[in-house]
């Protein structure tokens, strides 16, 4: 049995955005961020009386620094996004109609009912980041990059 792939090659566009670190230092907020965030940026160790179960997390620490994006559509007929290619990851996150995070309020959200590619396997997925938890559910649809 042999598997076959053909790769194509594009030039995606990516656009310069000022990146958190920009957007804060301009407000005067950095300084203030940074101390009140210091868990999400140091690297942390979870002392363990069992050595096989000591824990260490190393967050990325260049983070407030993302600021190429560029722009998908995910759906039929197609819902945009703009997005940071993340190339540590075969995953394509975007929130959802679903979504109660105050950060949904000011980005493009997925509605699954409005697309007719959309299919649903059932499968909840909960991730644990060294910040924070993030459920959701995995779908599968067309995306293409723009």
């Amino acid at each position: 049995m042999a598997l076959l792939g053909f790769v194509q090659c594009k030039t995606i566009p990516l656009r310069k955005v000022k990146s958190i670190r920009e957007n804060l230092r301009e407000k005067g907020l950095l300084k203030n961020f940074l101390e009140e965030h210091n868990d999400m940026i140091q690297n942390r160790l979870t002392e363990n009386s069992d050595p096989q179960k000591t824990v260490s997390t190393v967050p990325m620490r260049n983070y407030l620094d993302k600021v190429y994006v560029g722009n998908i559509s995910i759906g039929t007929p197609p819902q945009h996004f703009s997005v940071v290619f993340d190339t540590g990851s075969a995953d394509t996150w975007v929130p959802s109609i679903y979504c109660q995070s105050n950060a949904c309020a000011t980005h493009n959200i997925f509605d699954p009912f409005q697309s007719t590619t959309f299919e649903f396997p059932g499968f909840i997925v909960d991730l644990h980041y060294a910040v924070g938890t993030i459920t959701g559910f995995l779908g599968h649809d067309t995306i293409q990059v723009l």
